[in-house]
């Protein structure tokens, strides 16, 4: 089951840090496939821009401007790492050395897209952390909020 309909991290560059590697999957016909940020052994999410991730980049970023800003799309990952105590606390692990590694970045999540109001939050990298493990914890309770860290 799917925890999240929506969970990206986006930032105007992906800044390198300790053990955070941008791998190319391979695929049969094409050579190099979709980009994914790996933090240690933890699978993040896709990356790609904002242009080529969203119709529409002003609604979904918070800015047109943002179109040519790195989008994480983590929610198949995150989803997946939900499902085991050990996975999800590396997960949260990843996610918290993600956002502590960027002085910008904009945080969208939503566990039922357009179900709920997407509430405006302030937040610091580790009381997102701590939302996200209450909502796993919940197991119940919708969760929609977004949160940036302007620059």
């Amino acid at each position: 089951m799917m925890m999240f309909d929506t969970f990206d991290i986006l930032v105007p560059e992906l800044l390198p840090f300790p053990s955070a590697e941008v791998r190319g999957e391979q695929t049969a016909f094409a050579g190099e496939g979709p980009k994914s940020l790996f933090v240690g052994e933890v699978k993040m999410g896709c990356v790609v821009h904002a242009r080529d991730a969203f119709t529409d980049v002003a609604a979904w970023t918070g800015s047109a401007d943002r179109a040519n800003w790195i989008v994480l799309l983590l929610n198949t990952d995150a989803s997946a790492a939900a499902e085991h105590d050990h996975t999800w606390q590396a997960y949260l692990d990843a996610v918290l050395m993600t956002l502590t590694a960027h002085s910008v970045w904009r945080v969208t999540c939503e566990s039922d897209c357009d179900q709920n109001p997407v509430e405006m939050v302030s937040l610091a990298p580790d009381e997102i952390v701590k939302r996200l493990d209450a909502h796993r914890a919940a197991n119940r309770r919708p969760i929609a909020f977004c949160s940036e860290q302007p620059g």
